[in-house]
C-alpha cells in the first residue's frame, strides 16, 4: 500500500521527533549517571530538551532560559570558580580583586576567602546570559545557592566584590546596585576604606605641570626622582601615563606587557609619593598596539568584537579607577584618542556610570587633536581634555612671533568650539620634540631631521604667550614630558630636562612671564 506524500512527511517528522526525545532521555541518564554534579539543560529550536556536558552546544536563542547545575571544587579569586569537569565560571556584573587588575594584594586574599567560604565544595545552579563567555573565554554566570540566594548579589552585598558593566545584559543589576548601596553605607569589605571626603569634582584652577610616562622596563621601578626634580622648578599637577596593550587593531583584550606596563602597585605607590610631595595626581591608562603596522594606531582600531573590547576596557579602566580613589587622585582620564570609537556614545555612559559609583574625582577624556568634536558623550565628562599637537606653520625655523599668532589663531578657533558646551577644557599632552621643523607636525618625533632643542623651546614660548590671559573656560595644560629615557634618544626626544624649555617652564611655573622681546 502506498503512503500519501503528505502522510509520509508527517510519519517522518514523528519518527524525528521521536528520536530526539529518545536522544534526550539517554543523554539526562547518561548525564546523571557519569557526572551527576555538572549538567547543563536547555531547549533546541524546535523546543525540544536537551542536555549535556558543554554549555556551547546550546543555541544562542535557548542560551538565556538554560541552567546548569555544577560542583565547586576550586575557587580562583573572587570572581571566578572552578567546577568539576575542569570548566571555569566567572560571577557575572562581579569586579572582584583578582591580581592582575589589583594594586591590593591583602584585598585580593580577602576576596578569594570569602568566595571559597561560600561555596567551596557545593553544588550551585547556573543561569546564564546570550554572551555565554567573557573576552577571555571564561564562562559567565548567575549562581543560584543551594538556600536559593544570588551568589553574586551576595558577594556584593558583604563587600567582596563591586559591580561591574558588562556587554550582553545584566538581568539583575538593579539587584546589584542595591547591594553595592548597602555594602557602601556600612561600608563593608571593599567599601570600608572610600575616602569620606572626595576631592572637590570643580576645575577652578589651570593645571601646571608635565604628564609623565610610566614607562621603565623594570615594572617596580621608583620614579621618586623624577616627581621631586618637577616639584623643584615649581609643577603643581602631575599626570601618570600608563600603558596597556592590544595585540592588533582588532583585538578584543587588553593586558599589561612584560617589559612596556608597570604593575598597578607601582602606580598607585607613584600616585601616593607624589601626593606626599604636594603634587596634585591625575591618572591616564592609555591603550597602545602590541604588534602595530604603518597603517595602525589607538586612534582607528576596529575591534573584532566591539561587545567584549569595551567588557575588557571596563574591567581595565575600573581598575585605574581603584587607584585614583584609594591614592586620593584629583583626576581620572577615562580614555586617550579612541577615535574611532569616539562615537560609541552609550557603551561609555555606560563605563562613566560605573566609573562614578568608584571614583568621586574628576573625569575626563583625552580627544586627540582634531577630533574634540566628535565626542558624543562630552556632556558626561567633568572636563574635557585633548591632545595640543596641531600644526603651527608650513616653516622649519619660524620665529615665536609667527608661531604666537599661529597658537592665537587656534585659540580663537578652540573657544569657538567649546566655549559653547559651558565644560572646561585643558590640554591632557602638550609637547614637541627636540627637532627642526617639529612645530609643522608636533606628533612627528621620528622625523629624519636635525635636532633643534631651541625649536622646542620657541614652540612653548609661544603657547604660553596665545594663552597667557586665561579664557572663562579654560584649565591650562600638561607638558609632554618630563620621563627621560637615559640614551641619546633624550637629545632629540620630547622631553625638556636640561633643555632650552625647562628654562621657560620653571620660569613659567614661577609666575615669571617670558620676557624675550620679538
Amino acid at each position: 500500500m502506498r503512503v500519501p506524500e503528505d502522510d509520509r512527511k508527517g510519519l517522518e517528522r514523528l519518527s524525528r521527533k521521536a528520536a530526539a526525545w529518545l536522544l534526550t532521555l539517554v543523554v539526562l541518564t547518561a548525564a546523571a549517571t557519569e557526572l551527576p554534579a555538572q549538567l547543563f539543560r536547555w531547549r533546541d529550536d524546535e523546543g525540544l530538551a536537551r542536555a549535556g556536558k558543554n554549555p556551547d552546544e546550546a543555541p544562542l536563542g535557548a542560551r538565556e532560559t538554560m541552567t546548569g547545575s555544577v560542583r565547586v571544587v576550586e575557587v580562583l579569586d573572587g570572581e571566578r570558580f572552578r567546577v568539576e569537569g575542569d570548566l571555569v565560571v566567572r560571577l557575572i556584573g562581579l569586579d572582584a580583586p583578582d591580581g592582575a587588575l589589583s594594586h591590593d594584594e591583602a584585598a585580593t586574599v580577602a576576596s578569594r576567602r570569602a568566595l571559597a567560604a561560600l561555596i567551596e565544595g557545593k553544588d550551585l545552579e547556573l543561569r546564564f546570559e546570550s554572551r555565554l563567555r567573557d573576552p577571555r573565554g571564561v564562562l559567565r554566570a548567575w549562581a543560584i545557592m543551594p538556600e536559593g540566594e544570588l551568589l553574586n548579589e551576595l558577594s556584593i552585598a558583604g563587600g567582596h566584590a563591586r559591580l561591574i558593566h558588562q556587554a550582553g545584559g545584566l538581568r539583575f543589576r538593579d539587584r546589584l546596585e542595591a547591594a553595592e548601596q548597602k555594602a557602601r553605607t556600612a561600608k563593608r569589605g571593599l567599601f570600608a576604606g572610600d575616602d569620606a571626603s572626595p576631592p572637590p569634582r570643580s576645575l577652578v584652577h589651570p593645571f601646571t605641570g608635565f604628564a609623565l610616562g610610566l614607562y621603565a622596563q623594570d615594572p617596580e621601578h621608583d620614579y621618586t626622582p623624577l616627581l621631586r626634580e618637577q616639584k623643584e622648578i615649581g609643577a603643581r599637577d602631575l599626570l601618570l601615563v600608563t600603558p596597556w596593550f592590544m595585540d592588533d587593531h582588532k583585538a578584543t583584550t587588553i593586558e599589561p606587557m612584560p617589559g612596556r606596563s608597570c604593575t598597578l602597585a607601582t602606580v598607585a605607590r607613584t600616585a601616593r609619593q607624589a601626593r606626599a610631595l604636594g603634587l596634585e595626581v591625575g591618572l591616564m591608562p592609555i591603550v597602545l598596539l602590541r604588534n602595530p603596522d604603518r597603517d595602525h594606531w589607538r586612534g582607528n582600531i576596529a575591534p573584532a568584537d566591539r561587545d567584549d573590547w569595551f567588557d575588557s576596557y571596563g574591567e581595565f579602566i575600573a581598575a585605574f579607577a581603584d587607584i585614583a580613589r584609594d591614592t586620593g587622585a584629583r583626576m581620572l582620564m577615562v580614555g586617550s584618542e579612541y577615535s574611532s570609537l569616539e562615537g560609541e556614545t552609550e557603551r561609555w555612559q555606560e563605563i562613566l556610570r560605573d566609573l562614578r559609583r568608584r571614583f568621586p574625582g574628576l573625569l575626563s577624556y583625552s580627544a586627540n587633536w582634531d577630533h574634540v568634536q566628535a565626542l558624543g558623550f562630552r556632556d558626561d565628562l567633568d572636563a574635557i581634555g585633548m591632545t595640543g599637537y596641531h600644526s603651527l606653520t608650513g616653516r622649519d625655523d619660524p620665529s615665536v612671533a609667527e608661531l604666537t599668532e599661529a597658537w592665537r589663531r587656534l585659540r580663537a578657533k578652540l573657544e569657538a568650539e567649546l566655549d559653547g558646551h559651558g565644560i572646561p577644557y585643558f590640554f591632557s599632552e602638550l609637547g614637541y620634540a627636540s627637532l627642526d621643523g617639529i612645530n609643522r607636525n608636533p606628533w612627528d618625533y621620528v622625523s629624519p631631521t636635525r635636532t633643534d632643542p631651541q625649536e622646542q623651546a620657541d614652540c612653548f614660548e609661544a603657547y604660553l604667550r596665545a594663552w597667557a590671559e586665561p579664557g572663562p573656560l579654560f584649565r591650562g595644560a600638561y607638558y609632554y614630558t618630563w620621563w627621560r629615557n637615559d640614551d641619546a634618544s633624550d637629545e632629540r626626544g620630547y622631553t625638556v630636562r636640561g633643555k632650552p624649555a625647562e628654562k621657560l617652564l620653571r620660569a613659567a611655573f614661577r609666575g615669571e612671564f617670558p620676557s624675550r622681546e620679538h
